[in-house]
């Protein structure tokens, strides 16, 4: 699988993540405003007052925390259809190696014959953390601090096939329906 269709992908979850943040953050503040307190148990009391004890003024508050409620489980699950969708093309990935192999300094390079975009790079670290310290994955290449040769290969083996292994069971952990279709998950 190429870089591109993992590019689009990848953005866009990145952009949903934001604007998930950004909704959880509103809601926050709303209900803060609201209630004088962020707290749902604090806002089931209250709300329970006011439809048990209070009459209802149409003041629309309530139904701002309520809308924003809706917006933040759609976003929610738009995130992680995209994560899913995510996971499926990074297990999938085929690097586009250079072909050929530098030494510099104590590094082992192994450069790209197409960037990669930030967004595809940071699924990679966000599915595999915990890469060891000497790969760093850039957008122009997969970097090995070593002076061997043969041990920068093994590593940049290892360091993908984690990532795609990673990414294999977060799709089989995730109930998720996967999505076999890929240009209409927003639509």
């Amino acid at each position: 699988m190429t870089t591109s269709g993992i590019s689009e992908v990848a953005a866009e979850y990145y952009e949903k993540q934001a604007q998930l943040r950004e909704k959880r953050e509103e809601l926050s503040t709303v209900r803060a405003d609201v209630f004088a307190t962020d707290s749902e148990e604090v806002e089931q009391k209250a709300r329970n007052l006011f439809d048990t004890l209070g009459v209802d003024t149409g003041s629309g508050q309530i139904q701002r925390i309520d809308e924003l409620e809706a917006e933040i489980s759609e976003l929610r699950d738009e995130v992680e259809s995209l994560e899913v969708e995510l996971w499926e093309h990074v297990e999938e990935l085929r690097l586009p190696f250079e072909q050929s192999i530098d030494s510099r300094d104590s590094e082992i390079v192994f450069e790209f014959s197409e960037s990669l975009s930030e967004p595809v790079v940071r699924a990679m670290t966000d599915i595999h953390p915990a890469a060891p310290e000497r790969v760093t994955l850039e957008t122009e290449a997969i970097t090995v601090e070593t002076d061997e040769v043969g041990e920068a290969i093994s590593a940049v083996e290892e360091f993908v096939t984690e990532i795609r292994e990673t990414a294999r069971e977060n799709i089989d952990s995730k109930p998720v329906k996967k999505s076999s279709d890929s240009s209409g998950l927003l639509g």
